[in-house]
C-alpha cells in the first residue's frame, strides 16, 4: 500500500504523461496559447525524464537480480495503471524499461558519477562566471593615461562588447531572460566605468581632430571632433568601432611599456596608434 504522498507524486507522473501523449492535440489547438504549451511540454518531458532516471538509479543501488528490477518497475507500472492512467501506464513501462536495459551494464560508480555530474559541471560553470567577473574588474581609480588606467580601458572594452553580444544573442525561448540574466552578471558595467570608458573615447575624438587638422590621420572621419561640439548617435557607433581598433593595438605595445610610463607619453602612444590606423594618403 502505497502512503498519500506517493499516490499524489504518481497523480503528478501521470499527468505529466498525457501531456506528453497529448502533444499534438495541444499543439493543433487554436484557443491555446502555443508559446505557454511549448513551455508545459518541455516541463513535461523534463519531469518524466527525471523521474525515469532516478528511480532506475534508486532500484539499481539496492544491486537487485535482474529479475528483482523487472519486478520493481513492474508493481510501479500497475500502480499507475490502477490510477486509471493506462495509457500512462503503457509510456512509462516502456520508459522504465528502456533505462534499466541501458544502465544495467554499468556499475554503481559510473551511474553516481553520470548522476551528480551536473553539479560539477555547475559548479564548473559558476566558478567560470566568478573568474569572469574578477578579471573584467576594473580599478577607475588609475588615471586615465597611465599603464594601468591603460588596461582597464582594454578590458573595459571588451567587457562592453562581450557584454552586447550576449544582449544580442539568441538563447532557448523558454530560459532566455533567465540565460542571458545569468551570462550578463560578470559583464554588467557600473556607472563609474562606463563614465571611464566615456572619457576615454571623448579622449580618442579630441586626439584624433587634432591629429587630422595637423595633417597626420587624415582618413580619421568626421566623428574626430573639437572640444566644443557633441556626437549624434552615428558618431558615438563609430567611436565605440575606433576605440576596439586602438585597444587591440594598444594591448601589443603596452607589454613593451614601463609600468610608470608618463601621462604625456601615453598620449604620444595613441597618437601613434592613430596615425597607423588612418594614415595619409602617400604614407605607409
Amino acid at each position: 500500500m502505497r502512503n498519500d504522498d506517493e499516490m499524489e507524486e504518481m497523480i503528478r507522473l501521470t499527468e505529466r504523461i498525457d501531456v506528453i501523449l497529448n502533444q499534438k492535440q495541444l499543439r493543433e489547438d487554436p484557443k491555446l496559447e502555443q508559446s505557454k504549451v511549448g513551455e508545459l511540454i518541455d516541463q513535461s518531458c523534463e519531469t518524466v525524464d527525471r523521474f525515469v532516471a532516478d528511480f532506475i538509479y534508486q532500484v539499481l543501488q539496492d544491486r537487485p537480480t535482474p529479475e528483482e528490477a523487472d519486478s520493481r518497475v513492474a508493481g510501479y507500472v500497475e500502480a499507475v495503471r490502477q490510477t486509471g492512467g493506462n495509457e500512462s501506464a503503457g509510456y512509462l513501462e516502456k520508459a522504465l524499461k528502456e533505462k534499466l536495459k541501458k544502465e544495467s551494464g554499468k556499475s554503481a560508480a559510473r551511474r553516481r558519477f553520470e548522476k551528480y555530474v551536473w553539479l560539477v559541471v555547475l559548479l564548473l560553470f559558476v566558478v567560470g562566471l566568478i573568474g569572469v567577473k574578477f578579471y573584467y574588474k576594473c580599478d577607475v581609480s588609475h588615471p586615465l593615461l597611465s599603464r594601468p588606467g591603460m588596461e582597464n580601458v582594454i578590458r573595459l572594452g571588451q567587457k562592453i562588447k562581450y557584454h552586447d553580444s550576449v544582449v544580442s544573442s539568441k538563447v532557448h525561448h523558454r530560459k532566455e531572460g533567465l540565460m542571458k540574466t545569468i551570462l550578463l552578471w560578470p559583464l554588467s558595467v557600473s556607472d563609474q566605468e562606463s563614465g571611464y570608458y566615456t572619457q576615454y573615447i571623448v579622449l580618442l575624438s579630441r586626439l584624433g581632430y587634432e591629429l587630422k587638422q595637423g595633417g597626420h590621420a587624415c582618413e580619421i572621419g568626421s566623428w574626430a571632433k573639437p572640444q566644443d561640439q557633441d556626437y549624434n548617435e552615428e558618431e558615438i557607433v563609430r567611436l565605440w568601432k575606433l576605440a576596439e581598433i586602438v585597444n587591440e593595438k594598444a594591448a601589443k605595445k603596452l607589454r613593451d611599456l614601463p609600468s610608470d610610463i608618463e601621462p604625456q607619453d601615453m598620449v604620444s602612444l595613441i597618437a601613434e596608434i592613430l596615425v597607423e590606423s588612418f594614415p595619409c594618403p602617400g604614407t605607409e
